[in-house]
């Protein structure tokens, strides 16, 4: 284990935080993020990839996650949640497999199902109440600082929101879930740049091409552990892990060595 991994796992195990119940809303603010504000035309649907041969039944699990209809649903979700931390003055910027899908694959990982973000710890308290607050969607909160935003009427998809702390040097993940990933050296993250996501602006980390080559496994795709919309998660043994240069029969990559 490396000494940022260590010390992730050091503050997670030395740190509890206690999520305090939010005050009732005055008055929920409605978003003023609309459905017709994403921009269609940008976002990759794939439906040529359901009808395509596949070269290996390994890659029946990596075929597209959602529905063209639950993408958009996903997306204007994401845009209600950026607006709303606009607001705040709340910065976040994206990780995880969002990240990789920002340098990867110009949006979403296509057999992924959700969008990660991570904020500092220091503002939990505003955006429990900030995103509490908004009409028609919902702030599942817990303990160890893994949160998720999403539709009240569907539940699905949604943002799964992860907190980080910091020291000079690094910033690292308060949950456990992430800890052993979410460790980056501060140099290489701030000050945050942009980076193009289904056709939308989002922030990134500054060395975003550092980061996810040194911290992720980049060049080798994973199909999910876990389907979201039924959370039904999937056995260690039906996980498959392929070059991501033998999924370019399928999709379009970038940044590939």
């Amino acid at each position: 284990m490396g000494t940022l991994d260590v010390l992730a796992l050091k503050f997670f195990t030395q740190n509890t935080l206690a999520v305090e119940p939010v005050s009732s809303c005055p008055v929920k603010t409605k978003p003023v993020v609309k459905p017709s504000d994403i921009d269609a035309s940008k976002v990759r649907v794939y439906s040529e990839v359901k009808g395509a041969q596949l070269r290996t039944l390994e890659h029946t699990r990596f075929l597209p996650a959602l529905t063209a209809i639950e993408k958009l649903q996903l997306l204007h979700t994401y845009l209600v949640l950026a607006e709303a931390l606009r607001l705040m003055r709340v910065e976040y910027f994206f990780v995880q497999g969002s990240l990789l899908g920002v340098h990867r694959h110009g949006g979403i990982i296509p057999w992924d199902d959700d969008i990660d973000i991570t904020i500092n710890v220091t503002d939990w308290k505003l955006v429990r109440h900030g995103l509490s607050c908004i009409h028609g969607y919902v702030l599942a909160v817990t303990e160890y600082m893994h949160w998720k935003f999403y539709p009240v009427e569907t539940g699905y998809p949604f943002i799964d929101i992860f907190f980080f702390t910091e020291n000079e040097r690094f910033l690292w993940a308060v949950s456990s879930s992430t800890s052993l990933y979410l460790v980056f050296p501060k140099q290489d993250t701030y000050p945050l740049s942009t980076g193009q996501y289904e056709g939308i602006y989002v922030p990134v980390p500054k060395n975003i091409d550092q980061i996810v080559k040194n911290r992720y496994d980049f060049d080798v795709c994973q199909s999910r552990g876990m389907d979201h919309k039924t959370s039904l998660v999937y056995p260690w043994s039906s996980i498959s892990k392929v070059p991501c240069s033998s999924l370019t029969y399928l999709y379009l990559m970038y940044n590939l060595v």
